[in-house]
């Protein structure tokens, strides 16, 4: 049995939380909580590589009443209606940014990513650091796409008038 972390007044230690919304996702989501053993959801190439391969749904092996259920079949799939309707579908993954796998962190040289921060006056979309201080980033940043974007167009706008100039100086040599 896995032990709780207590801290010394016996209370549950909530610096080290077991129950993350992550866990609570992922047992609202098994199947194997309505008595239906599932197995090869997942196979690895060969026991060396541990790389998974997810398999379609179909190919998927399923045995109903293999062993005593804790929710009810009708249960889990009003869960499973219910979590499809509440799922975020986020707009900013349907249209591929302008500089994605371009901008990459000064600090690590890991691609950066963009996350959406709501403010007051209206969201503002940031490029930012995955790695992070945790994961061994010495200073992970985070730039304002827009600010970026402005900056990249004012510089190919420059780098278009000095390509314009030298077109115009070598006309006038020949």
């Amino acid at each position: 049995m896995r032990k709780m972390p207590f801290s010394r007044n016996g209370f549950v230690n909530i610096d080290n939380p077991k129950w993350s919304s992550t866990t609570i996702l992922r047992i609202l989501k098994d199947e194997i909580y309505t008595g239906t053993l599932v197995q090869g959801k997942v196979t690895n190439i060969n026991y060396k590589l541990k790389v998974p391969i997810k398999h379609a749904d179909e190919d998927v092996s399923r045995v109903a009443h293999s062993h005593d259920s804790i929710i009810s079949k009708n249960d889990f799939d009003l869960v499973q209606r219910v979590l499809k309707v509440r799922t975020k579908s986020s707009q900013s993954n349907k249209v591929p940014h302008l500089l994605s796998g371009l901008v990459v962190c000064d600090s690590c040289g890991k691609n950066m990513m963009i996350k959406t921060v709501k403010h007051k006056c209206g969201n503002y979309r940031y490029y930012y650091c995955p790695t992070g201080k945790k994961n061994g980033c010495i200073s992970p940043s985070m730039l304002r796409v827009e600010k970026l974007e402005q900056e990249v167009f004012r510089q190919i706008r420059e780098y278009i008038n000095e390509i314009k100039n030298i077109v115009i100086s070598l006309k006038l040599c020949h």
